[in-house]
């Protein structure tokens, strides 16, 4: 049994019925059609961040990584122990919500593809919670959320390279938790369960080409983020044929 499977996610279902008895509701038309402004004034105050607080999302990571689960606040974290240091990591979906909406704009396209992607506890990462700048947020900033050149950057980081990622992992507490790996990639991978991106030598899955050729360099900033979108459909089609179970 995988680790979707030991623990039943409840905080995406939660955050899905609060939105469709909104959207589906005569109040949501009202709202549109007087004050638009506020649609998304209403939905940000009806949705929670199940990276943060969703205590069944920690439970299946736990059980998938074996680390301990750790309460800060209203939040959860997973904690782990680097010599006498404890390192807080926090969740990060593959793409978050917002993410999603910029590519599928009517809402019921929008909601199904946040419940492909919440529901699998695979899609799901692991980075360290400190100041900013963090993997988490440079990722987005830096890369659109593409995992893939996540991944990809920080292989040629543990090469020696220095990477647009870079800032985040010479943080301190990014840095002791990367140094268990001592520079190997493979081992990074092995250990958070990740060959589903990369190919038996380890090369990174480029994912705009739904897996069938493998990432070489970074590309520019303007190809970048012209591939944003290829990847978006590639995701989405790579996730619901099953690839990253």
């Amino acid at each position: 049994m995988d680790s979707n499977q030991k623990v039943k996610l409840q905080g995406y279902q939660h955050n899905i019925s609060r939105l469709q008895l909104f959207y589906h509701s005569d109040f949501y038309q009202d709202l549109k059609k007087q004050f638009p402004n506020y649609v998304n004034k209403v939905e940000e105050a009806l949705y929670q961040d199940s990276d943060l607080g969703d205590r069944t999302l920690y439970s299946a990571l736990s059980i998938k990584y074996g680390l301990p689960i750790a309460k800060k606040g209203s939040g959860y974290c997973l904690v782990d122990t680097i010599g006498k240091n404890k390192i807080r990591l926090g969740a990060d979906i593959i793409c978050g919500r917002k993410c999603l909406k910029k590519y599928y704009p009517a809402f019921e396209d929008w909601i199904r593809a946040y419940e492909l992607v919440r529901s699998k506890v695979s899609l799901h990462f692991l980075w360290p919670r400190h100041k900013l700048p963090t993997i988490n947020t440079l990722r987005h900033s830096v890369y659109g959320d593409r995992i893939d050149l996540t991944l990809f950057d920080l292989k040629e980081y543990f090469a020696g390279e220095k990477t647009l990622l870079s800032p985040a992992y010479e943080k301190e507490l990014t840095g002791l938790w990367l140094s268990q790996f001592q520079h190997s990639f493979p081992a990074f991978i092995d250990r958070f369960q990740l060959n589903c991106f990369v190919d038996e030598e380890y090369n990174v899955l480029d994912i705009t080409s739904k897996q069938t050729k493998i990432i070489e360099r970074i590309p520019d900033r303007k190809t970048l983020a012209a591939s944003v979108p290829v990847y978006m459909d590639s995701l989405m089609s790579l996730i619901r044929r099953g690839y990253f179970n």
